[in-house]
């Protein structure tokens, strides 16, 4: 996906949220069903849905100033992009990728809203 079409993927999903009374969770699962149900012509796989739909819940915080929960989505992207680059063969550093801190299950959250 470039990255006008991720962008124009998150900016349509956290229009859908504005005004979304949920937790985070609620909140991250009802983008990724935007991402997988609505006519998303401006992605492709389901990595670029996931990546979209993850965009719109920062937009979303951001906008609302939900300023821990957005830290808590980051310090969650970061830890998935530290294992993709592991899985890639690139070294990472183990233990500042996976700290004692909270980490959100977004990869099992996405799982689960896929088979819905």
């Amino acid at each position: 996906m470039s990255d006008s079409g991720l962008l124009i993927g998150a900016t349509t999903i956290s229009n859908r949220l504005r005004g979304f009374d949920g937790d985070l969770e609620a909140r991250t699962r009802y983008a990724f069903r935007r991402a997988l149900t609505d006519d998303t012509w401006y992605t492709g796989n389901e990595e670029e849905k996931f990546r979209a739909a993850l965009g719109a819940v920062l937009l979303s915080l951001a906008l609302v100033g939900k300023r821990e929960e957005y830290d808590l989505v980051e310090r969650s992207m970061r830890a998935l992009h530290s294992l993709s680059a592991a899985m890639s063969g690139i070294p990472i550093d183990w233990s500042s990728a996976f700290s004692e801190e909270d980490l959100l299950p977004l990869l099992g959250w996405w799982s689960e809203v896929c088979h819905e």
